[in-house]
């Protein structure tokens, strides 16, 4: 379910095309701006292509309309184009970036078990909300390469970078940065580091967190 309103667009229709073009619609809250081109040439497959702006989107409803989160804030802000063949995962191609602010993102359940396991190694680590995400991604070969994920809450920074596949398999690294904001001091505990790095595997729907180099009871 998307829950878009007041849209507008150019639609062109052709006998081997679909345009839709100066799509412009309220999206959740915010606004979502788009081009979409569909080549419907071979009637056993259809080439796509589309471009999305998406501004000040409340992502409360999105997550809860998309994967049945509650509670999950903030405003989600970012832009992305693809292209590829209906069918063919490893035909499609794209890149993009998102930013999340204002969020509550340890209440998306795979964020809250890691608040968990790093609470465990930097006690309170969960208590401090985690405002701010961004992130940018490269599609290519059947899955999405993150190479530049970042999360600020007020006492750790967490860097990751790896894949998501299309098949929802999880292949990520996550490190994190105890008070990297404060210049001298998060420079002298950045060492520290590889004590807070974590691998993360699985799939969307079931997922697990392990520690790269200290063995954590439980885990």
């Amino acid at each position: 379910k998307l829950n878009m309103n007041n849209v507008k667009a150019r639609v062109w229709v052709g006998p081997k095309s679909i345009e839709i073009s100066r799509l412009t619609s309220r999206f959740h809250e915010g606004s979502m701006k788009a081009e979409v081109l569909v080549d419907i040439t071979d009637k056993g497959s259809s080439k796509v292509g589309f471009t999305v702006d998406l501004d000040q989107v409340n992502f409360r409803p999105l997550t809860e309309d998309l994967f049945g989160y509650k509670k999950v804030e903030g405003k989600l802000t970012g832009k992305a184009w693809a292209a590829g063949v209906t069918g063919k995962a490893e035909a499609w191609v794209g890149a993009g970036e998102l930013k999340i602010e204002n969020g509550e993102l340890w209440r998306i359940p795979i964020f809250g078990d890691l608040s968990k396991v790093l609470g465990t190694i930097i006690p309170g680590f969960g208590s401090p909300k985690a405002r701010y995400a961004e992130a940018k991604f490269v599609i290519h070969d059947a899955y999405a390469e993150l190479d530049d994920i970042k999360i600020d809450s007020l006492v750790v920074t967490l860097t990751s970078k790896g894949k998501y596949y299309f098949d929802e398999r999880l292949d990520f690294i996550v490190q994190g940065h105890l008070l990297r904001k404060l210049f001298f001091i998060g420079w002298f505990l950045d060492p520290l580091t590889k004590i807070a790095e974590l691998k993360l595997t699985g799939t969307l729907k079931k997922w697990e967190w392990k520690t790269a180099y200290l063995p954590i009871p439980g885990l």
